[in-house]
């Protein structure tokens, strides 16, 4: 009756170490092959899904190029858009030309 016990079938070593690196290779190849949805969504997220920033103008230090700049700079990064206001606020003036609230040349720059 002994003998019977040590002679249960079992799979043999090569099967093992076989079953072992499928396992190993298929577990390497699987984030490489596959597509997940939700890894993707994180490094390419749709435009409603990016941040949104708060882009104050104080009191109409401004200029047509200093937005140019800073938008190419929100688009280059992945911002989704910005809110925007302009605060005029007892700001001292440090550009050039003060473009003030709602004239038509900050409409211009605003659009």
């Amino acid at each position: 009756m002994s003998k019977r016990l040590h002679e249960t079938k079992r799979p043999g070593k090569a099967l093992v170490a076989a079953s072992i690196a499928l396992l190993a290779v298929s577990c390497i190849a699987l984030p490489q092959s596959s597509s997940d949805p939700l890894k993707k969504g994180f490094e390419n997220p749709p435009a409603a899904a990016r941040p949104l920033v708060w882009w104050h103008w104080m009191n109409g230090n401004i200029s047509r190029e200093r937005i140019k700049l800073d938008l190419e700079w929100m688009h280059r990064i992945g911002l989704g858009g910005f809110q925007n206001f302009d605060a005029a606020l007892a700001t001292p003036q440090v550009v050039d030309h003060r473009l003030v609230y709602m004239t038509p040349e900050w409409k211009d720059a605003f659009t």
